[in-house]
C-alpha cells in the first residue's frame, strides 16, 4: 500500500536529528521524535504520555527570568552583535495548569497564578526557553514553533535546540582555530591576536622567536613520531618553566613564539649572547625572557625507547609595543634568531645527534 503524505511527513520528523514535538492547544503531546525524547532524558513512550507543562519551565506570562537578557550570561554565539535577544512566546494558560513534573511544580509555586487566557505563539516564532530534563535539571533551549489549524483543532510543532550544546561546539571550534592540535599551545593565529591586543592596549612585551634545532634530524633518523615527542616535550618545558604573564605558542613547524612581561623600563631589544639564548639576568629586577628560556630548555628528551635528544634552540628576542608593531617585533626577533643560528654554524657548533645510553 502506498505511503500517505501524512505518514511520510511523520517518518521524516521521526528520522530528523533535530528534536521535534507536536502538541495540541491544550499542551498535550501528540507526537515526538526520538531526538526530542533523548534530549530530555525520556523514552519515546514516556514523552507521549506527557503534557508540555511537564517539559517547559515557564512563569505566568509565558516567560522565565532567565529568558530575559542578562549581562552576566555569556552571549549566544549564534547572535550577531547588537541583535535583540529573542523573547519567549506566550504559553497557553492550559499548558501551565497542572504540571506533573516536580521541578515545574516547584517553579510554578514561586510565581503568580497564570492569566485566564493566552493565544498560542504565531507560526515561525523563535524563543529561548528553559526545558525540564527528566532528572529535574533545566536545559537552555531555543525553540521554533509553527502552528496549523485542521478541522477546528490547532496543532503546534516545536523544534528544540539545546543552546548549551551549540555553545560547546562553538567553543571547541574557537579553540581549534587558535590552538595547535599536537602541543595544545596557542597557534600562530592565537599568538597574532595576543600581540594585536598588546599593541592596542599600549603595553610593551618582550617577544622571543624560538627555533628548535635538530628536529629535522630527529624526524629523518627516528621518524615523525619521535619528532612529535620532542615538540610536545618542549611545549611542556616552556609552559611549566616560564612564570605567569608569559604566553607560549607554536608558531610553525619547529618554531615557537613566546612573549614575556617587561617589568622595568622599555629600553632597546635585549642583546643575545654567544649561546643564542640571550644574556644573563641582570639582577636589576628586569625580567630576562631569554635567560628564562635557557633555563626551561636545559633538558633532554627520550624521543624513542632508550634514545634521548638534548634540547637545542636558537632564540632571537625583540620588543613589541612602545611604537613597534607586532609585525615589526616578529621580524626583528626572527632576524636575531637566524643571525644566532648562522653564528653557531660558523663556529662549528653542530646539533647533537640522538644518542642511546
Amino acid at each position: 500500500m502506498a505511503l500517505s503524505v501524512a505518514d511520510a511527513v511523520l517518518d521524516l520528523l521521526d528520522a530528523s536529528p533535530m528534536a521535534v514535538v507536536v502538541h495540541d492547544e491544550g499542551g498535550r503531546v501528540r507526537h515526538a521524535n526520538a531526538a526530542f525524547a533523548r534530549l530530555l532524558g525520556y523514552s519515546l513512550s514516556e514523552v507521549l504520555d506527557l503534557d508540555m507543562s511537564d517539559l517547559v519551565l515557564a512563569s505566568a506570562d509565558g516567560s522565565h527570568p532567565a529568558d530575559v537578557a542578562d549581562p552576566a550570561d555569556p552571549a549566544d554565539p549564534f547572535d550577531e552583535p547588537g541583535t535583540a535577544v529573542p523573547q519567549p512566546d506566550p504559553v497557553p494558560a492550559a499548558v501551565l495548569a497542572g504540571a506533573r513534573h516536580p521541578a515545574v511544580r516547584e517553579h510554578r509555586a514561586e510565581v503568580p497564578a497564570p492569566r485566564s487566557s493566552s493565544v498560542p505563539s504565531p507560526s515561525g516564532s523563535i524563543a529561548d526557553r528553559r526545558m525540564v530534563h527528566r532528572s529535574g535539571r533545566t536545559l537552555r533551549c531555543r525553540t521554533t514553533t509553527s502552528t496549523v489549524d485542521r478541522d477546528g483543532r490547532r496543532l503546534v510543532l516545536m523544534c528544540v535546540e539545546d543552546v548549551a550544546a551549540h555553545e560547546r561546539v562553538v567553543e571547541r571550534l574557537r579553540h581549534a582555530a587558535t590552538h595547535d592540535t599536537l602541543t595544545g599551545l596557542t597557534n600562530r593565529a592565537g599568538m597574532s591576536r595576543h600581540l594585536q591586543d598588546v599593541a592596542r592596549s599600549g603595553r610593551v612585551v618582550d617577544v622571543a622567536m624560538v627555533d628548535l634545532d635538530g628536529l629535522k634530524l630527529v624526524n629523518d633518523t627516528l621518524g615523525h613520531l619521535a619528532g612529535d615527542r620532542l615538540l610536545v616535550a618542549v611545549a611542556g618545558f616552556l609552559t611549566a618553566g616560564l612564570p605567569a604573564g608569559c604566553e607560549v605558542s607554536r608558531w610553525a613547524g619547529d618554531e615557537f613564539v613566546v612573549t614575556g612581561p617587561v617589568r622595568s623600563g622599555h629600553g632597546p631589544d635585549p642583546a643575545p649572547d654567544a649561546a643564542g639564548i640571550g644574556g644573563p639576568d641582570t639582577g636589576t629586577g628586569h625580567f630576562d625572557l631569554a635567560a628564562a628560556l635557557r633555563r626551561c630548555l636545559r633538558a633532554e628528551v627520550e624521543v624513542a625507547p632508550e634514545v634521548t635528544v638534548a634540547v637545542r634552540a636558537s632564540v632571537g628576542v625583540s620588543r613589541c609595543g612602545g611604537g613597534r608593531s607586532p609585525a615589526e617585533a616578529l621580524a626583528a626577533a626572527d632576524e636575531a634568531m637566524y643571525a644566532m643560528k648562522h653564528a653557531r654554524a660558523r663556529r662549528g657548533s653542530a646539533v647533537p645527534e640522538p644518542r642511546r645510553p
